[in-house]
């Protein structure tokens, strides 16, 4: 996945991999994305994939965030990225391809479980606990279920 998103955006924004400080594994800065290179490459994915919704979506300095439109931008560009990381269609394709526990389609879907668990949890805040998508219900709770709409 990670090595997928580098080649997609690489004719259009510079990524680079360095060591960085602890507490700030991955940064936007002035057309460049940083990213932790000691990460496993599927936490790099997860970082880079919200670092690329900054490049996209949030403008100036944000990393100060004692400021309120500096944590809405940060916001924002988090819930993007998990949305364009993991879209529904991906949780649905999990569920019937037997994966239903987090740590399964964490596994499946190339990411790290944390990283599932805030996607699950922005969609819940978004659409409830139970949403109606197509032909599915999803259900965004304790585990991922899927029912197929009759």
């Amino acid at each position: 996945m990670y090595e997928k998103l580098v080649h997609d955006y690489e004719n259009q924004i510079l990524i680079k991999e360095e060591k960085m400080p602890e507490k700030l594994p991955a940064l936007y800065l002035n057309g460049t994305i940083f990213i932790d290179s000691r990460k496993t490459q599927i936490e790099k994915s997860c970082l880079l994939i919200e670092e690329l919704m900054h490049w996209k979506y949030t403008y100036g300095n944000i990393i100060d965030q004692r400021k309120l439109t500096n944590r809405k931008q940060e916001t924002f560009a988090r819930r993007r990225g998990y949305e364009e990381l993991i879209p529904l269609e991906s949780i649905i394709k999990s569920f019937y391809q037997g994966q239903r526990e987090y740590h399964e389609v964490a596994e499946h879907l190339e990411v790290t479980e944390e990283f599932l668990r805030k996607t699950v949890d922005t969609y819940r805040e978004k659409y409830g606990l139970m949403y109606s998508y197509g032909r599915y219900y999803i259900n965004f709770g304790n585990t991922i279920d899927v029912y197929k709409k009759y």
